[in-house]
């Protein structure tokens, strides 16, 4: 993987998709992109991301 490919999957998974207007908190769209975080191996990324819900409010389930 080249560093611009990283860097490009990092972007794509920032905070920016809670600006959107179609954006509501929900924990399946948090498992998701938590999910393929950790298959693209952005252990970090999806690390950072894990502590969001709650910040939104959201209480994790079992699932979550």
């Amino acid at each position: 993987m080249e560093e611009g490919d990283e860097e490009e999957k990092e972007a794509c998974c920032g905070d920016e998709f809670q600006k959107e207007t179609w954006y509501t908190p929900d924990l399946a769209l948090y498992y998701d992109m938590i999910l393929v975080l950790g298959k693209n191996k952005l252990i970090h990324k999806a690390e950072e991301l894990f502590t969001e819900p709650k910040k939104e409010g959201l209480q994790p389930d079992v699932r979550a």
